[in-house]
């Protein structure tokens, strides 16, 4: 073979290369390089088409994709590969299941990760301090106190009326319930 010129490594076995096997109801967990969001990616060779003859070149998809690749054999378009252990980085066929970005969503809502209140990074205070005012501003509109409420609670806790405003009328930290 030429200098500089070597066989490349068959792709199902650089991918399993790169993957921390373990028991079946485990994660594995991929070695390789990670997106900013923690999910693998796995470098691939495919046909590109253009007016000379086909050619191999790379192409990079997330590697639980291509797990499910391996275990479902064809993804429709449309279906999302979703993790049902909620780790990123895994790719352990078991842990994976095929469906729409709805799917999704519920998953994420169902499994509490939604970025919601103080997990949201745009927050502007605490759901402590959020629960806090709500009780305050249900207190005060009780005793008939509702005039003025907001500017009230938006100087004591320091916080932009409009905040206020958006968070009595439940636009925002819906998730808190006030008792």
């Amino acid at each position: 073979m030429p200098k500089g010129v070597y066989e490349r490594t068959p792709e199902l076995q650089r991918f399993w290369g790169k993957v921390e096997v373990k028991e079946e109801a485990e994660c594995w967990l991929w070695k390789g390089g990670l997106d900013t969001d923690g999910y693998g990616y796995f470098s691939l060779l495919s046909d590109t088409a253009g007016d000379k003859p086909k050619r191999q070149a790379n192409r990079t998809i997330f590697a639980h994709r291509y797990s499910a690749l391996l275990k479902f054999k064809e993804i429709e378009e449309g279906l999302l590969v979703r993790h049902t252990c909620d780790t990123r980085a895994c790719v352990n066929p078991a842990h994976l299941i095929l469906g729409t970005a709805k799917d999704n969503s519920n998953d994420m809502i169902e499994r509490n990760r939604s970025l919601v209140g103080e997990k949201c990074p745009s927050s502007t205070m605490t759901d402590v301090i959020a629960l806090s005012i709500l009780k305050e501003y249900k207190s005060e509109c009780e005793n008939g106190k509702r005039y003025g409420v907001h500017l009230r609670l938006a100087e004591k806790y320091k916080i932009p009326f409009q905040i206020i405003s958006r968070l009595t009328a439940r636009k925002t930290y819906r998730h808190l319930e006030v008792v």
